[in-house]
């Protein structure tokens, strides 16, 4: 949790802004189809007009869906000094399908939520079209990771208490046999 400082260097910096109460029309940023990583948004956050800063305890996302219904969520990369500019990569799945589209900015803390107004994207269509990217929905929430290490904390609990009950079976076994094995020898 928690965005670091980030500097963009040496990546195609796109700017625009959102508003969390107001949802007047935020300034377009045009992309060309399959960019990926080398053009950063950058994208500066108001309330009702105001610069809002987010706070360390706040997790920042881009929810971006596309014409085929598919989605990408993607998380920031990291916000300036002041808190109230943040910056996400632009991923391939974001700019696949050309087109207009309408993501948003969204704010997670505590499990609250709010989103911004939207930002007006223009993904141009690529003269040189690829047939080896699908479009696919992308994103993992934190909710998803904490499950899965969860899930594998389990897992690794049930799997030392098998192998120590095992052990312990094995040494139980092998007292026994030798016992046994002991008896039977003074017995003869």
């Amino acid at each position: 949790m928690g965005l670091n400082t980030y500097t963009p260097t040496n990546v195609i910096t796109h700017t625009t802004s959102v508003d969390f109460s107001n949802r007047g029309i935020s300034k377009s940023i045009h992309l060309v189809q399959y960019d990926k990583d080398l053009p950063v948004l950058e994208v500066s956050l108001y309330n009702n007009g105001q610069l809002y800063p987010i706070t360390t305890d706040m997790d920042v996302n881009i929810r971006f869906s596309k014409l085929d219904k598919t989605f990408v969520i993607v998380p920031a990369i990291g916000c300036n000094n002041t808190r109230t500019v943040v910056y996400f990569h632009v991923v391939e799945q974001m700019t696949v399908l050309a087109g207009e589209y309408y993501p948003v900015i969204e704010i997670r803390r505590n499990g609250k939520v709010a989103n911004s107004s939207n930002i007006h994207m223009i993904v141009d269509k690529n003269p040189v079209q690829r047939d080896d990217i699908e479009s696919m929905t992308e994103y993992k929430e934190l909710t998803e990771y904490a499950k899965e290490a969860a899930n594998s904390m389990k897992q690794a609990a049930i799997s030392a208490r098998s192998a120590l009950a095992s052990e312990g079976n094995s040494y139980v076994s092998a007292v026994k046999s030798e016992s046994w094995a002991v008896g039977g020898t003074k017995s003869r």
